[in-house]
């Protein structure tokens, strides 16, 4: 029964594997990514500054990295272009203690912004390089597929087992009864 649940994570695995490998090349989310690119290129051209007001309420994780305590910071941003109220998200280095902060947007379309935009578009290019998807993928795969295999053969291995034993019982019982086959 082991070898059956086992089968079952490999087959997790196989649908992880397929999962970032489709998405490592697929066409959606690069043209996607291109948008985004193409946009933030335009903002950090041409910038259009504002002040925006920080939400008093941020997310703080705590990340290690080789055992070294890493904290991670997040909160939502407010601000006002063209008569409408636009959002945006920012990730400061220590616990956010003013409540403004300047930010940039694409006079063209405000949903565009970014408080530090030069970041944000760096992260964009190295993740429209990235093969990290690609590399999980392909280490799922492998990794799935072997075990997937090794445990299909173990099951098999003991089926063949239990029909030898089966076997073997009924030709003794044959035997004793003077049956000859």
């Amino acid at each position: 029964m082991r070898n059956y649940y086992k089968l079952f994570i490999a087959a997790l695995l196989l649908m992880g594997g397929y999962s970032f490998t489709t998405d490592y090349f697929s066409d959606e989310k690069k043209q996607h990514l291109e948008e985004d690119i193409a946009a933030y290129e335009k903002l950090v051209a041409s910038p259009t500054e504002a002040v925006a007001l920080l939400d008093s309420v941020y997310t703080e994780r705590t990340i290690k990295i080789m055992g070294a305590p890493i904290k991670t910071y997040e909160t939502t941003y407010f601000f006002e272009a063209n008569g409408q109220k636009y959002t945006g998200l920012y990730n400061p280095t220590e616990p956010p203690t003013i409540p403004v902060i300047p930010i940039q947007y694409l006079a063209e379309d405000p949903s565009i912004n970014s408080a530090d935009a030069k970041k944000q578009l760096a992260s964009l290019h190295e993740e429209s390089t990235s093969n990290l998807s690609l590399y999980l993928g392909l280490g799922l795969f492998l990794f799935g597929g072997i075990s997937a295999y090794s445990n299909i053969s173990a099951i098999r291995k003991r089926r063949r087992d239990k029909e030898m034993a089966l076997q073997q019982e009924l030709e003794e019982f044959n035997r004793s009864r003077g049956v000859v086959q």
